[in-house]
């Protein structure tokens, strides 16, 4: 049993003790009722016998093992309604030793299992969400944490370069005599180094999540020809939004831009955080937006896209955005013109 997972143990046990329960059931009512038998020791004597030979008897002729692999692989639904059946028969089990028989004694008993069982029910509800949660948080770091462990490590290789980098910046000094190629010549070096430097954003973030995260957008993007360009006004950002949920909400903007302005062009990202909000803005080259053109922006299905470039589009990208910014988590959600360029912001 211990080599065993929680969730394993409890399908066999559940399954075992409704079984059990749906055996007794009807041999204690056959025994107590028709057969009236009132000596309680000979009841549970015959009862546990007859209930172990048709445990002995359901085990050799039917696979509890199929059963039990076939629930096992259900889905939440079912492991809910597995747990309230398993809830019933132990209150069914208790109602039945308490060997009540006033009115009002089963109504009280009746109404302390039904408030039970919806408190449970809760209680389960609430841990199947944050179970719910901690998966897509898991696969969410699974997925952009090796970019940040790949800087990482990019960066600790080149701690052991600085010192030639330093020597070779002082050995200019002594093959360049005057001022203007000194200059120039260290100018051009730094410009070198400086194209193989992690991003500022990546060590800076407070969010290692969502910097793994525009970075990685920031090299797809390139490779598809598209410049995208992060202006940062604040490296602490601050949300209640979780950051997994951020990411899915950041990957829908910058998704729409890029494809907005494929095959060549260039997106610029505003990135800014209050106390309690993160305010994340894209802004790409487009046209004057009419107004049913904004009302229309974020509905089900719409896209002005050109599907020969961008390939088909569903239109449901933008849509769930405003799902989630405005319904779930009540946060802002605007679409304006600079110009021609096209500017979509949210706070959240």
């Amino acid at each position: 049993m211990t080599r065993e997972r929680f969730r394993d143990l409890f399908f066999i046990f559940a399954i075992t003790y409704i079984l059990i329960i749906v055996i007794q059931l009807p041999l204690a009512i056959f025994y107590s009722i028709i057969l009236h038998i009132e000596n309680r020791q000979i009841l549970g004597l015959i009862g546990n016998c007859c209930t172990l030979c048709l445990i002995i008897s359901i085990q050799s002729f039917f696979p509890l093992s199929r059963l039990y692999c076939y629930l096992s692989k259900k889905t939440t639904v079912f492991s809910i309604l597995l747990f309230n059946l398993l809830i019933s028969c132990f209150l069914v089990a208790f109602f039945y030793k308490l060997h009540l028989h006033r009115f009002d004694e089963i109504g009280l008993y009746l109404f302390f299992a039904f408030a039970i069982m919806i408190y449970l029910n809760i209680v389960l509800y609430n841990q199947i969400g944050y179970i719910e949660k901690q998966k897509q948080r898991l696969i969410a770091y699974d997925e952009y944490f090796p970019v940040i462990d790949h800087l990482i490590t990019q960066l600790r290789t080149r701690q052991h370069h600085h010192d030639n980098e330093i020597q070779s910046i002082i050995s200019l000094m002594y093959t360049h005599k005057d001022y203007d190629s000194l200059t120039k010549a260290m100018s051009e070096y730094i410009d070198t180094l400086s194209e193989h430097q992690p991003p500022d954003y990546l060590l800076k973030m407070n969010m290692s999540l969502v910097s793994g995260f525009l970075y990685q957008k920031k090299r797809t993007a390139e490779k598809n020809g598209v410049e995208i360009h992060y202006h940062f006004h604040s490296y602490l950002l601050n949300s209640k939004v979780p950051e997994y949920i951020l990411v899915e909400l950041f990957g829908i903007m910058i998704d729409n831009a890029v494809e907005a302005v494929l095959p060549r062009g260039a997106v610029h990202i505003q990135i800014s955080s209050t106390e309690n909000s993160i305010c994340f803005q894209t802004r790409n080259a487009g046209h004057q937006l009419t107004q049913d053109e904004r009302t229309l922006f974020f509905s089900k299905g719409y896209s002005k896209k050109n599907s020969s470039v961008t390939g088909k589009h569903s239109g449901l990208g933008l849509y769930y955005l405003k799902e989630l910014v405005l319904e779930k988590y009540q946060g802002n959600l605007s679409i304006y013109n600079i110009g021609t360029d096209i500017v979509i912001e949210i706070e959240i």
